[in-house]
């Protein structure tokens, strides 16, 4: 007889465990999905802490510092400078940033956009690097472009 008890609650307990853990996972992949979402709208999203970054390498093949070195990231349609940056130090190889999540709002939610990272030496013009970005509602991301650009 305690057998037969003993079998009856641990039917009813794991039947009540795995009823709960259906509806923990089913709330779950409801979750995830509205996270991935391909709506333009951005309202339910769900985004990682990651920040990302749209970076070009700028170098020097005479091998001399990039001091004077500036850039700036223009949207390409209206001419709005997004981004600045001059150079961090006296070596012949530096990482620029083109674009990062910060710039989300410039660059849209859902959207595709050209970018020009426009270099400066002293004030000047030197040269000009077009770039497509991408952003979905969380991070931008590189689409074309090049990622290391030698100033000689």
């Amino acid at each position: 007889m305690v057998y037969f008890i003993l079998k009856d609650f641990r039917m009813i307990f794991l039947g009540n465990f795995v009823k709960k853990m259906k509806k923990s996972l089913i709330f779950v992949f409801a979750i995830i999905l509205l996270g991935c979402s391909d709506s333009k709208s951005c309202k339910n999203s769900f985004c990682t802490m990651d920040f990302r970054s749209i970076v070009v390498i700028l170098t020097d093949s005479s091998h001399s510092d990039l001091s004077g070195i500036s850039t700036q990231t223009v949207l390409s349609l209206s001419g709005k400078v997004i981004h600045s940056q001059s150079e961090l130090g006296n070596s012949p190889s530096q990482s620029f940033v083109i674009v990062d999540d910060r710039h989300m709002n410039d660059l849209g939610f859902n959207a595709q956009k050209e970018v020009k990272l426009k270099i400066f030496k002293n004030g000047t013009l030197i040269s000009t690097l077009p770039y497509i970005v991408k952003t979905d509602c969380c991070h931008v991301g590189k689409i074309n472009g090049l990622s290391e650009f030698s100033l000689n």
